[in-house]
């Protein structure tokens, strides 16, 4: 026979065994041990003791099987630079073949506004892609066309001009010339 002595939630389960084994308990003390609310009792009044002590042994032992949490590792200050390192050299890796196709269209871009500033009126660009690039390359083939023809309308502007003008002196010195003839 043994003195039971519980506080709380022991004092409920002290209760509990009393009323199981009375004939194991010689004295009990119960502080706040007040049990389970009237619902809760009314419950398990339709139960046998033994099997409500049943299940709480199984309850007890599924919470003494359970794994103890895991803890993690000590944090590494240093892993926090590593990962963003390696995070950031995937990005310049994955990046490169995409800003480096873009530069290769922009120097060729650069070198056709090169040949036409140095008087290849026939420089052209290739224009690939739907990207502001190939927008700005199309533009510019547009205005290299354009400045193309201006200079064409130019030139016939003024070999048109000379022609009209060279026709006139050519009939007055033909007519002198008549004149001194006679």
């Amino acid at each position: 026979r043994v003195h039971l002595v519980g506080h709380s939630l022991g004092g409920a389960v002290s209760l509990m065994y009393t009323g199981v084994f009375p004939e194991r308990v010689a004295k009990l003390v119960a502080i706040e041990g007040l049990g389970p609310p009237p619902k809760l009792l009314a419950r398990l009044r339709e139960r046998q003791p033994w099997e409500r002590m049943q299940d709480w042994v199984q309850q007890m032992r599924g919470l003494a099987a359970r794994l103890p949490r895991r803890e993690r590792p000590p944090y590494a200050p240093w892993s926090l630079f590593f990962t963003l390192g390696l995070i950031a050299l995937g990005v310049a890796v994955g990046a490169y073949p995409v800003v480096r196709g873009a530069t290769r269209r922009l120097e060729r871009l650069r070198t056709s506004v090169d040949a036409l500033g140095s008087g290849d009126l026939g420089a052209r660009v290739t224009v690939e892609g739907r990207d502001e690039v190939a927008a700005l390359a199309a533009s510019f083939n547009r205005s290299a066309a354009r400045i193309e023809a201006l200079v064409g309308a130019h030139k016939t502007l003024l070999a048109n001009a000379s022609h009209e003008l060279r026709s006139p002196l050519a009939r007055i010195r033909m007519a002198i010339e008549l004149l001194k003839a006679d």
